[in-house]
C-alpha cells in the first residue's frame, strides 16, 4: 500500500468526503462534486496546491490548464488515477497510525523548514518536526521525506538514512535556481 500525504499539522488537509469537507474548508458546500470541481480549478491555476493564499499562475504566451470544456475528462483521469488511493481529512499522526503496516510505504510531504507558515497560519509548526520524526522512527512500514537541506533538518532526522540532492525549482520560470534538498528515509 502506498500511502501519501501532505503534512498540516493537527489541522487536516481538504478530503472528498462528504462529513469532512466542512471541517477542512469552512467555506465550502457540502457537495462533494462541487467542492471537487473547485478544488481542481484551483489546484490546474496554483502553484504548490496552495489552498490558504494561493499562488496563481497565468502566461500570456501558453494555453490555461484550466479548460472548462475538458473538465469531464480531467475529473475521469483523475478518477482512474485515484482508484485505489485514500484520503483522508484527519492530523498526520492518526494517517499515521491507521495506515502503518509493513508493507506500507509512505511518502510525507512536509512544509519546508522556515516556510511552516506558507499553507496557513498554525497549520504546521517548528515542534510538528521533531513529533514527526519520533512517529516515523516507530513506523512498521517505510517512509520517504522529502524536505529543504538545512541543519536543522539533518539535526531532527539524524536517526534515519539523509540524502542530500540538488534539484531546480520550476515555479520562478525566469530564474531555475538550483536548491538543496533531503530525501530521508528508514531504508536503503
Amino acid at each position: 500500500m502506498l500511502a501519501c500525504f501532505g503534512l498540516a499539522g493537527n489541522r487536516p488537509y481538504p478530503a472528498t468526503q462528504r462529513d469532512a469537507a466542512p471541517r477542512c474548508l469552512p467555506s465550502v458546500e457540502r457537495d462533494v462534486p462541487r467542492t471537487q470541481n473547485g478544488l481542481d480549478a484551483l489546484g490546474k491555476a496554483s502553484f504548490g496546491a496552495r489552498i490558504v493564499r494561493p499562488i496563481l499562475g497565468f502566461a500570456a504566451t501558453a494555453q490555461p490548464r484550466l479548460n472548462l470544456l475538458r473538465i469531464e475528462e480531467d475529473l475521469s483521469g483523475a478518477h482512474l488515477r485515484l482508484a485505489r488511493v485514500f484520503i483522508e481529512c484527519k492530523p498526520y499522526d492518526q494517517v499515521i497510525e491507521r495506515f502503518d503496516k509493513p508493507g506500507t510505504l509512505f511518502y510525507v510531504d512536509a512544509p519546508y523548514w522556515d516556510c511552516e507558515k506558507d499553507y496557513g497560519e498554525g497549520l504546521f509548526s517548528r515542534e510538528d518536526f521533531g513529533r514527526l520524526a519520533g512517529l516515523l522512527g516507530a513506523v512498521k512500514g517505510k517512509f520517504i521525506l522529502s524536505l529543504n537541506d538545512t541543519p536543522w533538518v539533518r539535526e531532527t532526522f539524524a536517526d534515519f538514512r539523509i540524502e542530500g540532492i540538488k534539484t531546480r525549482y520550476s515555479v520562478a520560470a525566469t530564474k531555475k535556481a538550483e536548491a538543496a534538498e533531503v530525501l530521508i528515509t528508514n531504508f536503503r
